[in-house]
């Protein structure tokens, strides 16, 4: 099942916005964006062996340029660019 979220502007002194998505859906953030006080973003993480088996498994996924995961074997963050995570 595929579907989209549109959201032009969220203001006010406490704006709550919630969705629920599938597990394995992307999303994409357009333009500016302000993370205030205790919000996050959160990110995939595992191994780069768990990263391939999951590619595997899913439904094929595109990468983009500009891209984070983290690495839990290393403890870092990768990035996607130019078709390489580093």
């Amino acid at each position: 099942m595929s579907g989209r979220v549109n959201v032009g502007q969220i203001a006010g002194l406490s704006p709550q916005f919630t969705t629920t998505v599938p597990e394995e859906t992307d999303l994409v953030f357009e333009g500016a964006s302000n993370l205030v006080g205790n919000q996050y973003v959160p990110f995939p993480y595992g191994t780069r062996t768990q990263f391939d088996a999951d590619k595997i498994q899913n439904a094929p996924r595109r990468e983009y340029d500009g891209m984070m995961r983290f690495n839990t074997a290393s403890g870092n963050f990768e990035v996607y660019f130019n078709g390489v995570w580093s």
